[in-house]
């Protein structure tokens, strides 16, 4: 009887430990989860604070390994950075990356320019939107016509524009573009516009000779960048 009394009292006081445990582990996920709620939030707000006091902001992509970011923020202060970034290959891919400040005066000549060549003019192509409403005859010429103003990669990278305005923010991609591609008759309006954009930066930013100095100062070891290209350092 003792035994069983013993025996009793011990499985109370452990179920009664054990519970308290679980009612403590409880209690600790749920202050971290209010915690990083927190956190969320207040990120959050700090980030839309940020924007408030931005006017526009220009973002250029070229190929996955350049970015271009010029912003007017709404006191009329300029500023805007060049990135330049690599892949470096081995048991896991590293990226690693490159910020320039670009000056004040550069930022402000450039965004002006910008906006003289059409910036704001430029419409977000999309080919297939031409059939969605059939395939009539009409439709397939003017599907034909867009193609045939486009240009097509055989690995797929392209040049990318997110542009934002106030509250109001636009994206258009081009597939194989270039500051010193040949303008043909066939070009599109948009894609002249995006190369003039492209010839522009790189009047002011020599862009080829930023990142081949960015890729000597590289450690010894294998890369790739641009999709294909694999550079071997050492």
């Amino acid at each position: 009887m003792f035994i069983r009394k013993v025996s009793v009292f011990l499985h109370a006081t452990f179920h009664t430990q054990a519970r308290y445990h679980t009612l403590e582990l409880i209690h600790n996920l749920k202050t971290h989860l209010i915690l990083l709620f927190v956190l969320f939030n207040l990120s959050l707000f700090s980030q839309s604070n940020n924007l408030e006091g931005i006017k526009i902001v220009y973002k250029i992509d070229i190929d996955g390994f350049q970015k271009i970011k010029l912003q007017k923020n709404k006191n009329n202060k300029y500023k805007g950075v060049l990135i330049n970034h690599i892949y470096k290959l081995g048991f896991l891919r590293r990226k690693i990356t490159e910020i320039q400040k670009i000056e004040k005066n550069t930022v402000k000549k450039l965004m002006k320019k910008i906006d003289e060549i059409g910036v704001n003019s430029i419409d977000k192509i999309n080919c297939w939107s031409l059939l969605k409403n059939g395939r009539s005859e009409e439709s397939l010429k003017e599907f034909v016509k867009c193609q045939d103003s486009t240009t097509t990669c055989l690995d797929g990278d392209g040049t990318s524009f997110k542009i934002r305005n106030n509250n109001s923010i636009r994206q258009f991609d081009f597939e194989c573009l270039s500051f010193n591609e040949e303008i043909k008759p066939k070009t599109s309006q948009n894609r002249i516009k995006a190369i003039e954009i492209l010839k522009a930066i790189n009047y002011e930013i020599n862009l080829k000779k930023s990142f081949e100095e960015f890729i000597s100062n590289l450690k010894k070891g294998d890369y790739i960048y641009y999709g294909v290209n694999i550079l071997s350092k050492g």
